[in-house]
């Protein structure tokens, strides 16, 4: 199911100490620890989060951003995911600098990205690219005495860069910072840094939620046939449920291309959703969130029916349903589980605000539910059906949605 992901937040403040950057760091634990093995894992594990799970905005707002990032991670294409002019690269300390890569430094910095020096010594002049970087973070705890500092940043001036003073942690380091002119601070004494965490969708529904974004854009077939093969287990779910009695109509499914064309895109969606709510869709008769989901799905769907003639909105009444239920069973807030789906505006006001023909259908549903006829009946004559009719449904859509677990 869901799974929780950190990213620790430390922010670096400018000379009136307001805050003017954030560097992100690699966390696995929601204690504000990391256990790295691998440092291009580690900052590929940040960027992921902070592209898919998160977003840049959310966490660093419109401050900008520092990535620790090593040479592997530099030559390779993935530094193209992150914004350039949002985003500083933390060139670590440990790179060793070829003519190749300052040529990818020069490209990086022609892209609009900015590059800064991490845990700057006084030894590191002779081999580092001083010359190309934006910011020098000197690390005031490894440098020997006031008097190196003080020569250390009188020669770092002599470049067109920005410094900044990090592994400030009581005042009297901040005064002699101060008194050296360093354009920004980080440390301790100003803050620690703190762990951002998200609840999010595991790797197996991250696939699923893919394939449902690839049938809501009408991919073409091939795209839709290849990322349902490149699972076993999705092929073998969706195989078996194009030959369940809520499909099967005499002809035996063998391939998922076969499946593909003979259950459509929108009854794809349909199933998509049901695999977010149980993972094993064999055990889902078991699964009373799953069967709730199911028969509001149907219920909704039969009274959208009922009222409307047009497809579409039938089969958005059945995801209505269907997705009115998703955000318990994946504990996921709602405007989360809309933002991860981008869900239709006429679904995400019908979750929402329970508003439109969706929504009053989905309100329908839940006052049956509780019980609650006076309302129920209110709701009802909106939407000129009467309580036998939707009595009848009711009975419909318990028996239908038993079909899909048969």
């Amino acid at each position: 199911m869901t799974k929780e992901v950190y990213v620790g937040r430390q922010p670096i403040l400018d000379k009136q100490k307001k805050i003017f950057a954030y560097e992100l760091l690699f966390r696995n634990t929601k204690d504000n620890h990391a256990y790295v093995n691998s440092n291009i894992v580690a900052t590929c594990a940040v960027i992921n989060r902070v592209l898919t799970d998160m977003s840049i905005e959310e966490i660093c707002g419109d401050k900008v951003c520092f990535i620790n990032v090593d040479e592997e991670f530099l030559r390779s294409e993935l530094v193209s995911f992150l914004p350039p002019r949002k985003t500083v690269l933390e060139l670590l300390e440990t790179m060793k600098y070829e003519e190749e890569l300052f040529r990818v430094l020069s490209d990086l910095k022609s892209k609009g990205y900015g590059l800064a020096l991490d845990d700057f010594e006084d030894n590191h002049f002779k081999f580092s690219p001083v010359s190309y970087v934006d910011y020098v973070k000197v690390d005031i705890k490894k440098i020997k005495s006031p008097q190196n500092l003080e020569q250390v940043v009188k020669t770092l001036r002599t470049f067109p860069l920005k410094l900044i003073a990090e592994k400030v942690e009581d005042a009297q380091e901040l005064e002699i910072c101060e008194n050296l002119n360093f354009d920004y601070y980080q440390g301790y004494f100003f803050s620690k840094a703190s762990v951002y965490k998200k609840r999010t969708l595991s790797p197996d529904q991250l696939m699923i939620l893919e394939l449902y974004r690839s049938l809501a854009r009408d991919d073409d077939f091939p795209k839709i046939e290849s990322t349902i093969k490149s699972s076993a287990e999705l092929s073998y779910k969706f195989i078996k449920l194009a030959n369940s009695p809520a499909f099967y109509t005499g002809e035996k499914i063998h391939s998922v291309g076969q499946a593909i064309l003979k259950l459509g895109y929108r009854n794809l969606q349909k199933w998509c959703v049901l695999l977010l709510l149980s993972r094993d869709f064999s055990a889902s008769r078991s699964d009373p969130l799953v069967e709730r989901a199911i028969f509001r799905a149907k219920f909704m769907e039969l009274l959208c029916s009922d009222i409307e003639k047009d497809k579409r909105k039938i089969d958005m009444a059945f995801l209505t349903g269907l997705f009115s239920i998703l955000p318990i069973a994946l504990n996921m807030p709602l405007k989360d589980l809309v933002i991860e789906f981008r869900l239709s505006d006429e679904i995400r006001t019908a979750l929402i605000d329970k508003r439109g023909i969706l929504g009053t259908l989905l309100q329908i549903v839940e006052k049956l539910e509780k019980e609650s006829f006076e309302e129920l009946k209110m709701l009802v004559t909106s939407v000129n059906l009467d309580m036998d009719r939707v009595f009848a449904r009711e009975t419909d859509a318990v028996l239908r949605s038993e079909l899909f677990f048969q």
